[in-house]
């Protein structure tokens, strides 16, 4: 959807480019969106443009951004105000024309609530769609059908459809969406016998026999809105401790206060808080009911 929005604008004679926001660490992620300069960091033998400046006058896609550390969201929140960036190492900033599309399968609004996506930047995005999944656009099937058949077709070869194998292909669910659609189509290329996909050439992943447990990446999180609990289940060490010191935060406020019920150094909490790119002051003033 992000390269039709480009195709089908005034910037389709720009570059569109894509980052998988979900594989950089806070470090590399600045240097990928922003560039760095010669000399920046040990083995930056020369100067890279960042994704922002090869984007510019086109469009740059931010895949799985609620991936993206905190700390750099900051920075990306004000590329978006400014429409400038500043390369890592650089003391001058770089103004950019950017369109910048993010995409994500996570509920932002409840990564804002338990401190893991800056609200600022999630308010700062003009405007959020929701993809429904392939099974609630079924006029698409057809048509991604054929156009997967003229794409994948070994080059000088020909691939038709039978009616039976088409039926099939219409009327599965696709609970991989339009990736497993592409999968099948192509393994039925591989398989046919001549030009024509027959019914028995089209497969589908197979079913579990018993139901599968509900993995605990799929159990929502009930404490999301609660700064008194925190919800383990599913989450790794370091998100936990992000967890706490933030609804510790937002629960008594000043970080030194934080420190001492949580029976920590002050240093500890505010290297975390920079960390996940929040300042001091985001929580300077007291709740009315801190004491409780």
């Amino acid at each position: 959807m992000a390269r039709a929005l480009h195709t089908r604008s005034a910037r389709a004679s720009g570059p569109f480019n894509v980052i998988n926001c979900s594989s950089l660490s806070q470090e590399l992620a600045e240097s990928e969106l922003f560039g760095h300069e010669k000399g920046a960091f040990t083995g930056a033998d020369r100067l890279h443009k960042g994704a922002f400046e090869e984007s510019n006058a086109g469009t740059l896609f931010l895949d799985e951004v609620a991936e993206l550390p905190v700390g750099v969201q900051s920075k990306l929140l004000r590329a978006l105000e400014a429409s400038e960036i500043r390369r890592v190492g650089a003391s001058n900033p770089i103004k950019v024309d950017v369109r910048v599309v993010v995409a994500t399968n996570k509920d932002l609004r409840a990564e804002v609530k338990r401190g893991a996506f800056r609200e600022d930047l999630y308010w700062r995005f003009a405007m959020h769609l929701a993809l429904p999944p392939l099974r609630d656009r079924r006029g698409d099937v057809g048509l991604l059908i054929h156009y997967f058949l003229r794409q994948l077709c070994p080059p000088k070869t020909k691939a038709t459809l039978s009616k039976e194998a088409e039926q099939q292909l219409l009327a599965y669910s696709w609970p991989g969406n339009v990736r497993e659609l592409r999968n099948t189509v192509h393994r039925a290329l591989f398989v046919r016998a001549g030009e024509r996909i027959e019914a028995e050439d089209v497969s589908f992943d197979p079913k579990p026999e018993a139901v599968q447990s509900v993995g605990a990446e799929d159990i929502p999180d009930p404490h999301v809105d609660d700064v008194n609990r925190v919800f383990i289940i599913g989450k790794q060490l370091e998100e936990i401790i992000d967890e706490v010191v933030t609804k510790t935060c937002r629960r008594l406020g000043p970080p030194p206060k934080v420190a001492q019920a949580l029976g920590v150094a002050r240093a500890t909490v505010y290297r975390r808080l920079e960390r996940l790119g929040f300042e001091a002051s985001d929580f300077a003033s007291e709740p009315e009911d801190a004491a409780k």
